[in-house]
């Protein structure tokens, strides 16, 4: 360790086989706090799980960013307190229990920023976060690949956290979900992991973040439990939605579209199946959205199959307020396919000032029609 005074930031990354000497880590950990440490982090690659008690670490006053990642086991005393402390990062760490983890997240008055990544066997049940400064919150769940759906009554997500501007959720596993008082909520990313959800879970989540500004869902296959004729909460301020799916459950995303009533941008990432029947007529109402208010459209990943076309010519056909197009093409450009895309540009626009543009998913770069 460093002779000076003070040091801005302290990492300690454990990779042997062999067991770490709890004696020797707070050894280290207590020099960095002595220093003022400002940044530290404290990662285990090691098969044997660490078990730490680290007093003087959670009262460390001048912590300002905290990462604790992998097998560490840990007891978090009462009297814990972190006053600087504004990002914090769990990653995989066991906990002794429920008040472990509500200890540890609730004792940094200053905490704009946290990421907490579980394990089903962490020993926590409920993840309640109640951190009146926190701005933006990501909370990933892994799934045990033996995961047979069932979801414990008791699991559940409640976060308070008044300031809360963003989060990013990945995973399920919780039987409710629970945001309150977060009327600064404006971006929510959704990524379900598993094939387990069920229609009523999937829905239950969606309800939390109706009242964001922008919304991404992924993958595709969370369509799979949306019914023909699904009702979704409203979501009355949304204006841009960030969507991955494919033909076969189209109608799960039409029916989005019907309860986003002021939506102005979308970005739609088209995935290939290779089984199911596709999906390829849009017939019924146009949704309020589409003719009143969609104002640029970015289609990411569209192939040359007949199916992935149709939701371009639909749009074209009836947003009338649409401005920009753009397209990104995965398949190599033949000449037949550059025959395609010219046509697409004489297809008949219910906006005349729509503009059209295609682009590579491999190189990002402009595909110009012109004479080559």
């Amino acid at each position: 360790m460093s002779k000076a005074q003070s040091i801005s930031k302290f990492s300690f990354d454990w990779s042997f086989i062999s067991e770490l000497d709890e004696g020797f880590l707070r050894t280290w950990i207590n020099a960095a706090v002595r220093r003022n440490v400002q940044e530290l982090s404290l990662n285990f690659f090691s098969p044997i799980l660490c078990f730490c008690s680290l007093e003087r670490l959670f009262a460390c006053k001048t912590l300002v960013s905290l990462q604790l990642g992998l097998r560490i086991y840990f007891d978090v005393p009462a009297n814990i307190h972190l006053p600087c402390l504004r990002i914090l990062e769990l990653l995989k760490l066991k906990y002794l229990n429920d008040d472990s983890l509500r200890r540890l997240i609730s004792s940094s008055p200053v905490l704009e920023d946290l990421k907490v990544v579980r394990t089903l066997d962490d020993n926590i049940v409920t993840l309640d976060i109640n951190v009146p400064s926190l701005k933006r919150i990501t909370v990933v769940c892994c799934a045990c690949p033996f995961y047979d759906g069932f979801i414990d009554p008791r699991c559940k997500l409640l976060i308070k956290a008044p300031l809360l501007e963003r989060i990013d959720f990945t995973g399920e596993g919780y039987s409710d979900y629970l945001i309150e008082g977060a009327s600064n909520l404006a971006e929510a990313k959704i990524k379900i992991i598993s094939k387990w959800l069920h229609e009523h879970q999937f829905f239950k989540l969606l309800k939390v973040f109706a009242n964001v500004r922008f919304l991404c869902l992924v993958p595709s296959s969370i369509w799979s439990v949306c019914p023909p004729k699904a009702k979704f909460p409203m979501f009355h301020n949304l204006v841009r939605l960030d969507i991955q799916c494919c033909c076969v459950y189209r109608h799960g995303f039409m029916a989005l579209l019907e309860y986003s009533d002021n939506l102005e941008q979308l970005v739609y990432h088209n995935v290939e199946l290779h089984q199911g029947k596709c999906d390829r007529a849009l017939v019924g109402s146009v949704p309020k959205c589409v003719s009143m208010r969609l104002k640029s459209i970015n289609f990411r990943r569209l192939s040359f199959n007949v199916c992935a076309w149709t939701l371009p010519r639909y749009f074209l056909r009836n947003a009338k307020f649409l401005k920009q197009m753009k397209i990104g093409i995965s398949s190599r450009l033949k000449k037949n396919r550059r025959l395609h895309l010219g046509n697409l540009l004489k297809y008949p626009r219910a906006s005349v000032a729509c503009e059209i543009g295609f682009f590579r998913e491999s190189t990002k770069k402009e595909i110009n029609l012109g004479p080559e």
